[in-house]
């Protein structure tokens, strides 16, 4: 995409793709880029940012302008001018809701050269309709899109990558075989123009140093990391139940119980994780993965921090960690303890029940300001089914003042279980189970004391041994 065709980025906001406060955040990382002498375009920066999905950038680069669409059932391509992005094309023959056609250039930063695709001389044109309105096809023509380079290509002579997963961060997610045994697992590999740039490498190293040492089921594994052809790639588990962001679209938001129960898996790995000396620094739905049978998994240890580390790793001189669910001391350049991932767990608490963030401003430092300033809203004005027992636990959670949030991890799974009656448990879990919780033993009263009849016995055993001795030495 050349510059000339680019959307104002004030399109963003208006269609809803972006708040305020996420696309400033790409305009400061855009300018980053170009003063390290990567010029990419703000689409560009946002995919790579994982702030958005490649239908959505391309809805809105192609408002206004020609579109090419296709029908999900059918395959039918449709040429329609003067497209809006907030309206929504249907196929007559299927009745199937039209899909934006996302061109290949949008999916890697351009060449020099690069030009928008423009629409074929003589093809079709169908005009655009409203919603509910039917767009009569132009004849099929031939699919065109490319195959992803990576795309049964092997790494390290061990992995055969068999399809994209997700596109985001600094680089992209891949679903890849291992070739000795057939199992399957993630690579996350570093794009080459962003493998050019010393910092975002070093928080690439630094996720795989960070998960290397930590080994907990709530925890995504890593198996190694290595480098082949100007690309690092990072090989993990593979996670098969999507992200916790993938839950919430769906959702929208959750009933305490299994709220409570996705929070138990995502603090017990931070418990692992601070006893290790890592604080996580970035926890936020997108961090979190979920498994088919729905426990949590913590992922990307890209922000972590060693506790006994004298220094805070920045990118580019900014804060770290996403404000929406940055603690107040983080929010002030004041370093971040083990609380901080407390807070942050209790920001998105508030965010499962309710379906919203409670702190969102109209810039980054408004959010920023709100977290340090502002009191945590009611979670039970907004979701009255909520125990206020559990909302007492996520305020204490989000307190201002880290000494005055739970002790640990571990203190707050037991507390907030208790809130939703839940087993409470002495222990965070050591590892994920499909079962219910188990019910306590009851006692009748208190235990029997058995030590004297157990003395009893050895005293008669003595004895009888003892007269035994003596008969047969007579």
């Amino acid at each position: 995409m050349e510059a000339d065709t680019a959307p104002p980025p004030d399109l963003f906001v208006k269609l809803g793709v972006l708040d305020s406060e996420k696309l400033k955040r790409c305009i400061e990382f855009q300018d980053t880029f170009q003063k390290q002498g990567l010029h990419l375009s703000l689409a560009h920066v946002i995919l790579n940012l994982g702030m958005a999905k490649p239908d959505q950038v391309a809805r809105v680069i192609a408002h206004g302008q020609t579109a090419a669409l296709r029908c999900p059932k059918c395959s039918r391509r449709f040429t329609v001018p003067e497209f809006a992005a907030n309206r929504r094309y249907k196929c007559e023959p299927c009745m199937a809701y039209l899909e934006i056609i996302v061109d290949e250039s949008l999916l890697h930063p351009p060449a020099p050269a690069a030009q928008s695709p423009t629409p074929t001389p003589g093809s079709p044109l169908s005009a655009p309709t409203p919603a509910g309105k039917m767009l009569v096809p132009s004849p099929p023509t031939p699919a065109a899109a490319k195959k992803d380079p990576f795309e049964g290509r092997s790494f390290g002579g061990k992995y055969k990558i068999i399809r994209r997963l997700a596109k985001g961060g600094m680089g992209a997610v891949y679903l890849a075989e291992r070739f000795h045994d057939g199992s399957k697992v993630a690579v996350k590999i570093l794009t080459e123009e962003f493998s050019k740039m010393p910092g975002i490498q070093g928080r690439f190293k630094r996720e795989a140093s960070a998960t290397g040492r930590l080994e907990h089921p709530n925890i995504v594994a890593t198996v190694e990391m290595a480098k082949e052809d100007n690309y690092t790639y990072i090989v993990m588990e593979y996670v098969d139940g999507g992200s916790l962001v993938d839950a919430l679209v769906r959702e929208k938001k959750l009933p305490p119980v299994r709220t409570v129960e996705i929070m138990s898996d995502i603090l017990a790995g931070l418990h692992h994780a601070h006893q290790h000396g890592v604080i996580h620094r970035d926890i936020k739905p997108a961090n979190v993965l979920l498994t088919s049978a729905g426990r949590a998994k913590v992922i990307d240890f890209g922000l972590a921090k060693d506790a006994e580390a004298q220094t805070i790793l920045t990118l580019s001189g900014n804060v770290v960690g996403t404000p929406a669910y940055m603690a107040p001391e983080q929010a002030r350049g004041e370093g971040s303890g083990p609380g901080a991932d407390l807070y942050s767990c209790g920001i998105l608490t508030f965010l499962l029940l309710t379906g919203r963030k409670p702190f969102e401003g109209k810039s980054l430092v408004d959010t920023l300001n709100k977290q340090i300033n502002d009191p945590l809203p009611s979670i039970r004005d907004v979701s009255p089914e909520v125990p206020q027992a559990l909302e007492d636990v996520v305020k204490k959670m989000c307190a201002k003042e880290p000494k005055k949030r739970h002790e640990s991890p571990e203190h707050a799974v037991a507390a907030l279980r208790k809130a939703v009656g839940l087993q409470a448990e002495t222990k965070v879990r050591s590892a994920p189970s499909t079962a219910g919780p188990t019910p306590a033993a009851v006692s009748d009263g208190p235990e029997p004391n058995v030590w004297p009849a157990v003395t009893g016995i050895l005293a008669a055993g003595a004895l009888v041994w003892y007269a035994l001795w003596w008969v047969m030495n007579r």
